[in-house]
């Protein structure tokens, strides 16, 4: 009697290895199986399905593309053969929109603003990380902003209006998140008065202001009440009376 026919041993399925560079992920195969590391280089194993998916995150960084690879199984000999696969994250990036209005909620053209780390103490062009200009509708952005505090400030007010030193506060926290700024100026205004030596007002005086240049920015006929003038630049000006009161 023969003995009995050994049955054939096939080599089991080994579990592969993905190395993954950076970052705290979980990783999950579809059948349940999760990994999870907070270590550079660590290895990941695949169960037989060869799949893993990204299920969190790690902070401060955006969703990789997904990378395709071929588990290859074992060689003739039942041993595993490794595949490693690398996957690459870009950090988190957001930005700014802002707007610049007098208060009345006019758009203002050419405010300058900054973008500072958020432990800056000089509020200079020279040490902003990014610069943006209001236009005609008063919108200024910044963008790609890394993930991460910042502040946003204001270093050269429009024409006309008083500057403003208010700080914004900017926290990117996620990929692809915007903040949005509304930043007011108010204006610039010269009240003038013309009066006897008893205080009292005059009527009937023809006044002009002129700039340096020898402009005349704004001219008027007293009328016993006191004369406003707005959105005056910065600067040195002379007031000129061209026509005495009766």
């Amino acid at each position: 009697q023969l003995p009995p026919r050994p049955q054939r041993q096939l080599p089991k399925r080994s579990r592969k290895t993905m190395c993954y560079t950076q970052g705290n992920y979980v990783y999950r195969s579809s059948d349940g199986d999760s990994d999870t590391s907070t270590d550079p280089g660590t290895v990941f194993k695949l169960n037989n399905s060869g799949e893993f998916k990204v299920t969190n995150l790690p902070i401060g960084y955006a969703k990789t593309t997904d990378v395709n690879f071929k588990v290859k199984g074992v060689d003739k000999n039942g041993k595993a053969i490794v595949t490693k696969v690398k996957m690459e994250d870009e950090v988190a990036k957001g930005s700014v929109e802002g707007i610049k209005v007098d208060e009345h909620d006019k758009p203002l053209e050419n405010a300058v603003f900054g973008l500072f780390k958020a432990d800056c103490k000089e509020f200079t062009e020279a040490n902003a990380l990014m610069t943006a200009t209001s236009d005609k509708d008063g919108k200024f952005s910044f963008e790609k902003i890394p993930y991460g505090k910042y502040i946003v400030t204001e270093l050269v007010s429009p024409d006309g209006y008083v500057f403003s030193d208010k700080q914004y506060d900017v926290n990117i926290s996620k990929d692809k998140q915007i903040i949005e700024i509304k930043a007011v100026n108010e204006e610039i205004t010269l009240n003038i008065s013309k009066k006897d030596v008893y205080g009292k007002e005059l009527k009937g005086a023809k006044m002009q202001l002129i700039d340096k240049d020898g402009k005349v920015v704004d001219e008027w006929t007293s009328d016993g009440t006191v004369h406003v003038v707005k959105c005056l630049k910065a600067g040195k000006y002379t007031l000129k009376e061209v026509a005495f009161s009766e």
